[in-house]
C-alpha cells in the first residue's frame, strides 16, 4: 500500500515487559517506541504520529487510566487506538472506565502474541490508509487531475471567438457550438464541467436550453452561466436565476470581468471534482477497511474460540499446579533476570509470617536474613541470575514475630527454550526455587550434639567422680585426725568448717553422678531460708570483687520437700552465675530474696492457690539481651570463653528445679542488672 512505517508505543513501567513486548513483536511491518512513565509517553506523542498505543495499567505515579486521560487530551491523539494491557483480574468499573476513556482494547497477560498481532495489524494498516487519503486530499486540493471542459454556445460565431479569446489562456478544454441542439448533442455525449450560453438564439434560445438541461437528473447540478447582447428585464433575469443559472452577464462586458467570474467559476469546479474524488476514494477505503474489519471479525471469533479452549485447559494445569504447589511443605518463589525476588506461593505467609504482598518490598526479605547470612545468600542467587548456578544453602531468617528460623533453600534456572511464549515473556521468570522450615530439625541436631556431649561426659564423670571420692576420703580421714588431736576452739572452728564443706562436695559429687545417671533425688522437709543463712559465709568467701550480699526474707513459710544438697548446688550456682557478671564492675549488690507466691492472684479465692516458695538472686551487671535469654539454659553455652566455665551451671539449675516440680523465670534490662527466680512447691 505505502513504504511509510507506521510507529507503535508501548508504555510499561517495568523494564523486563517491554523488553518481552519488543521481542515477540519485533518481526512485524512497525517502528517500535517505548516509555516506562505517563510522562514519558505524553512527551514522544507530543513529537510524533503514531498509529497505536500499548499502554500497561498499573503503573507508579501515573496509572494507565490517568494517561490515557491525558492522551485524549492532546488534540492529534484524541483517535489514536489504546489497548490496555494489565496482569490483574479488573472488575465491570474498571473496564467501563478504560472504554469511556477512548481504550479499543483490553489485554489481560498472559496473552495471545497472535491475537495481539492481529489487532496491531489491523490499527497499522488503518493509520497508513488514512495517510494515505490525506495525502491523496492534499494532492486534489492543490490541482485537479486534468482539464475543465467548457462548452460556449452562441449563434453568434464573433462572440464565441471573443469567449474563447478571453478564456485561452485558463489553460481549460473549450468546446463551441452554434446552436442549443448541437449543445444538448455534446451534453449527452461528452463531459462537460461548465455551460455558457447566449440568451438571444433562433430555433431555442438560452432559457429553454437550460430548462431542458436542468429537465435531466445528470445536469441537475451543471454550472450555467447566460450571457445577453440585449438589455435585460428584471424579469428575465429573475426566469435565468429560477431555472439554475449561476450568472446572468451583460454584454458587451469588461473581459477581465468576464474572465475573473469564470476562473473563479473554474476553481470552484475544481474544488468540486476534487472533492468527488476523495469521496471515491474514501468509499473505495471503506469498501476495503469493511471487508478487513469482516475477515479480522472472523479471525477473531474463531481466535476467541480457540484462546477459550486454550484458557480453559491453562486454567485446569494452573489449578493442578496451584495444588502441587500447595501440599509442598514449603513456600515456592520466582527470581527475575536482574536477581528479584518477583513472586511468592501462599506458604511463605505460614512459614515467615509475611505475606506475598508485604515481599514486593524487595529489601524486605534480604534484610529478614541475618547479618552473618545475608552476603552468603545474596551471593548464591546473584550466581543463579547471572551464570545459571543452581544451589541448595541453610540460611537464618527472622520472623514476622521477631524470632529466627532456620531455612533450606533449592533453586535452579529456567530453560526458557522450552517454556511458552506468553509465560517467558510477560512473566519474566528467570529461575525458580523452593524454601523450606527445618528449625525443628536443626534445634533437633543441635539437641543430638548437646545429648552426646551429656552422654560422653557421663561416662568420664564415673571415673572421675570416683577418683575424686577417693580424694576426699582421704581429706576426710586426716580432717577427723586433726580434730581429735587439737584442742584449741578456733581450730576447732576451721576444722569443722572444712568438714562440711568436704562432706557437701562428696555430696555434691553424688547427686552429679545420680543426674547423669538419672537417679533420684533424696528429699526431705528443708527450711530454704536456713539454707541460704548457713550459704552466705561461703559466698562472701568465694567474691572476688567489693560484693555486698543482701538477703531480704518476705516468707512466713518456707518449708519444701526437697534435696537441700541440690537447693544449695541451685543456690550456689546462682550466686556463682551473679558474681561472675559483676566481674568487670568495681563493686556491686547481690540480693537473695525469698517469697511466697501463689498460682491464682485472685485474693477472694486464696484457698484454692497452690503455694510456691520463690527464691530470686539479683545482680547488678550488665544484664543480658533477648536473643541471649533465649539460650540461658542450653547444655554447654558459655559467655566466660577462656576465663572457665562448662555452660554447664545453669543447665544443671534448670534439671534440678524441674525434678523438684518447679520452674524458673529471667529478667533482664541491658545494662540495669539480671535476676533470677526459682520457684518451688511449699509443703503442705
Amino acid at each position: 500500500m505505502t513504504d511509510q512505517k507506521a510507529v507503535a508505543l508501548f508504555v510499561d513501567d517495568r523494564k523486563e515487559n517491554i523488553l518481552a513486548l519488543t521481542a515477540a513483536l519485533g518481526d512485524m511491518p512497525m517502528e517500535i517506541r517505548t516509555a516506562s512513565s505517563g510522562q514519558e509517553a505524553l512527551e514522544i506523542l507530543r513529537k510524533i504520529d503514531v498509529a497505536v498505543i500499548l499502554l500497561d495499567v498499573s503503573m507508579p505515579i501515573m496509572d494507565g487510566f490517568e494517561t490515557a486521560a491525558l492522551i485524549r487530551g492532546l488534540e492529534k491523539n484524541q483517535k489514536t487506538p489504546i489497548i490496555l494491557l494489565t496482569a490483574a483480574c479488573l472488575s465491570e468499573t474498571d473496564f467501563s472506565r478504560g472504554f469511556a476513556l477512548g481504550a479499543v482494547d483490553y489485554l489481560t497477560k498472559p496473552f495471545s502474541t497472535d491475537a495481539l498481532k492481529a489487532k496491531l495489524q489491523f490499527f497499522i494498516d488503518l493509520f497508513l490508509q488514512e495517510r494515505q487519503l490525506e495525502k491523496a486530499m492534499i494532492g486534489f486540493s492543490r490541482s485537479a487531475k486534468g482539464q475543465i471542459t467548457i462548452l460556449l454556445v452562441d449563434d453568434d460565431l464573433r462572440n464565441l471567438q471573443t469567449m474563447k479569446a478571453v478564456m485561452d489562456d485558463l489553460g481549460e478544454h473549450i468546446l463551441t457550438v452554434n446552436s442549443g441542439r448541437e449543445a444538448l448533442s455534446i451534453l449527452l455525449h461528452t463531459p462537460v464541467d461548465l455551460l455558457i450560453a447566449d440568451v438571444k438564439m433562433p430555433e431555442m434560445d438560452g432559457f429553454e436550453l437550460v430548462r431542458l438541461v436542468k429537465s435531466n437528473d445528470r445536469f441537475q447540478n451543471l454550472p450555467i452561466i447566460l450571457v445577453t447582447a440585449v438589455k435585460a428585464a428584471r424579469e428575465d433575469i429573475a426566469l435565468g436565476y429560477s431555472l439554475g443559472v449561476i450568472h446572468y452577464i451583460l454584454s458587451p462586458y469588461p473581459p477581465e470581468i468576464f474572465k475573473a467570474k469564470v476562473s473563479n467559476l473554474i476553481e470552484f469546479i475544481r474544488q468540486k471534482k476534487s472533492l468527488a474524488e476523495n469521496v471515491r476514494i474514501i468509499s473505495e477505503l471503506n469498501r476495503d477497511l469493511s471487508a478487513e474489519h469482516a475477515s479480522l471479525t472472523e479471525f477473531n471469533r474463531q481466535l476467541n474460540k480457540d484462546v477459550s479452549a486454550k484458557s480453559e485447559k491453562l486454567e485446569i494445569q494452573e489449578a493442578q499446579f496451584q495444588s502441587l504447589v500447595d501440599v509442598l511443605p514449603g513456600f515456592v518463589w520466582g527470581l527475575s533476570k536482574c536477581a528479584q525476588r518477583s513472586f511468592f506461593s501462599r506458604q511463605v505467609l505460614d512459614i515467615t509470617g509475611y505475606s506475598p504482598d508485604d515481599l514486593k518490598d524487595q529489601n524486605l526479605f534480604s534484610d529478614s536474613i541475618h547479618p552473618e547470612d545475608r552476603q552468603f545468600v545474596e551471593e548464591n542467587v546473584h550466581r543463579l541470575a547471572s551464570l545459571n548456578k543452581s544451589y541448595s544453602i541453610r540460611y537464618r531468617f527472622r520472623h514476622k514475630n521477631g524470632h529466627w528460623l532456620w531455612l533450606n533453600e533449592l533453586a535452579n534456572n529456567i530453560d526458557v527454550k522450552h517454556v511458552n511464549i506468553d509465560i517467558q515473556h510477560f512473566h519474566v521468570l528467570h529461575a525458580v526455587g523452593v524454601t523450606f522450615d527445618i528449625t525443628l530439625q536443626i534445634e533437633k541436631e543441635v539437641k543430638e550434639r548437646q545429648d552426646d556431649r551429656l552422654k560422653t561426659i557421663g561416662l568420664y564423670s564415673g571415673g572421675i567422680a570416683h577418683d575424686f571420692n577417693n580424694l576426699l576420703g582421704i581429706i576426710q580421714g586426716n580432717i577427723d585426725l586433726i580434730s581429735q588431736q587439737s584442742g584449741n576452739e578456733n581450730s576447732l572452728d576451721c576444722v569443722s568448717a572444712i568438714q562440711k564443706a568436704t562432706n557437701s562436695a562428696a555430696i555434691m559429687v553424688r547427686q552429679m553422678q545420680n543426674i547423669l545417671k538419672g537417679s533420684s533425688s533424696c528429699k526431705t522437709m528443708v527450711q530454704i531460708g536456713k539454707i541460704i543463712q548457713e550459704a552466705i559465709p561461703l559466698f562472701n568467701a568465694i567474691a572476688k570483687k567489693e560484693v555486698r550480699f543482701e538477703f531480704h526474707t518476705e516468707a512466713i513459710h518456707d518449708t519444701c520437700l526437697a534435696d537441700p544438697v541440690q537447693i544449695q548446688q541451685v543456690l550456689l550456682n546462682l550466686v556463682k552465675n551473679g558474681l561472675q557478671a559483676m566481674d568487670s564492675l568495681e563493686s556491686g549488690v547481690l540480693r537473695i530474696e525469698l517469697s511466697e507466691h501463689f498460682s491464682n492472684e485472685d485474693p477472694s479465692r486464696q484457698s484454692e492457690k497452690s503455694s510456691f516458695i520463690r527464691l530470686s538472686v539479683c545482680d547488678s551487671g550488665p544484664g543480658f539481651d533477648t536473643e541471649a535469654k533465649a539460650h540461658l539454659f542450653e547444655p554447654f553455652r558459655t559467655t566466660k570463653g577462656w576465663r572457665g566455665g562448662t555452660g554447664l551451671g545453669l543447665y544443671m539449675v534448670k534439671t534440678i528445679v524441674q525434678d523438684h516440680g518447679g520452674w524458673i523465670e529471667t529478667e533482664s534490662i541491658p545494662g540495669k542488672g539480671a535476676s533470677f527466680h526459682v520457684f518451688f512447691p511449699l509443703a503442705k
